[in-house]
């Protein structure tokens, strides 16, 4: 478990520049604007988002993958240890499947209600008759 944690810590060492948002590429669709107003800082959340639940689900699978060879490493059948492992495999399996599943419903409303930058106050000047 100790080196578990280790390699976590170095791996969010490593990817901690991409959480911050501290890299720019001023080449092609990778710009990250600044915060101006609401709409940025609700983009600038939601990308946060995305990559909090990439993470998430890099851990799942890197949980899964680390009690599978618990599993498998550990002493005969019946053992304590080893059952602890076979149950660990499945909590792993069944917390990466509830990561995307909220992933994808979160998804589904987005596209289902699409929202779209208006502008208040500014309609159409065909309906309006000057005198």
């Amino acid at each position: 478990m100790k080196h578990f944690v280790k390699i976590a810590s170095a791996l969010a060492l490593a990817l901690a520049p991409a959480l911050a948002s501290a890299q720019i590429n001023y080449n092609g669709d990778t710009y990250i604007p600044p915060i101006t107003n609401a709409n940025g800082l609700v983009t600038r959340l939601a990308s946060l988002g995305d990559v909090a639940v990439y993470l998430l689900i890099a851990l799942a699978v890197l949980w899964i993958v680390y009690s599978t060879v618990r599993y498998f490493i550990m002493g005969k059948e019946g053992d304590e240890a080893r059952k602890e492992a076979g149950m660990n495999i499945f909590y792993g399996i069944i917390g990466l499947f509830v990561i995307v599943s909220i992933w994808g419903l979160v998804a589904l409303l987005i596209n289902t209600f699409p929202t779209q930058n208006q502008i208040p106050g500014n309609l159409p000047s065909a309906n309006f008759v000057k005198p």
